[in-house]
């Protein structure tokens, strides 16, 4: 891959909650926006801001699973600024809802915390 590339999805997963633009990001590579949305759909196969949200969307399934935190607190927390995007984005790539996303896990999730309890307690 690319190493500018290759630099621009480390920054992205380190800075995800960021203000996060092609244009940004072009410019953290010295690249022309145009030339690096070009190499960027080349070199891993989406667009960048495909490729943007799914990421985002990754690590809320992610925060969702394994955390008991709010909805909107994690879709601010991978980098949406507009709940109502997020909840967009998320049921047109996974096909839930982010709630009922977490109801689907939220099961394995208290026991897995009461597990855990049971054996700090023993």
């Amino acid at each position: 891959m690319d190493y500018r590339i290759d630099a621009v999805i480390k920054i992205l997963r380190k800075n995800l909650n960021s203000d996060i633009s092609l244009e940004k990001m072009a410019e953290n590579v010295d690249l022309n926006p145009c030339y690096f949305s070009v190499l960027f759909k080349q070199e891993v196969g989406v667009s960048f801001s495909s490729y943007l949200r799914s990421l985002r969307i990754k690590y809320a399934k992610i925060y969702l699973r394994r955390s008991l935190t709010e909805i909107k607190t994690i879709a601010y927390d991978v980098g949406y600024k507009n709940i109502s995007h997020f909840y967009c984005d998320f049921k047109r790539l996974i096909g839930f809802t982010p709630l009922e996303y977490r109801n689907k896990y939220k099961t394995r999730l208290l026991n897995e915390n009461l597990k855990k309890n049971l054996k700090i307690s023993q």
